[in-house]
């Protein structure tokens, strides 16, 4: 199955589009998923280093991966892949 994995090697606060929530990092997500969070091509990001909300481009903030839907498990709410 295909999943976007939340990349965030900066360590911003990506912040959710839709109700303001803050994206973990290594957290799992269907396509349908973030057209539901109405994603555009760019996100809001907090720096906690500059103190400076900024805007990154998708394509740095998810990283399109294929994981067996069985391989994943939830921890509060989030979908994250099982470590082996």
């Amino acid at each position: 199955m295909i999943f976007y994995r939340v990349n965030n090697p900066e360590d911003l606060q990506i912040i959710n589009p839709l109700n303001n929530w803050i994206f973990i990092n290594g957290e799992l997500y269907t396509q349908k998923e973030l057209n539901k969070l109405n994603v555009s091509k760019f996100i809001k990001c907090f720096d906690s280093y500059d103190l400076k909300t900024k805007k990154v481009p998708i394509k740095h903030v998810f990283k399109k991966v294929e994981i067996s839907k069985f391989n994943t498990y939830w921890f509060f709410g989030a979908r994250f892949e099982k470590s082996v």
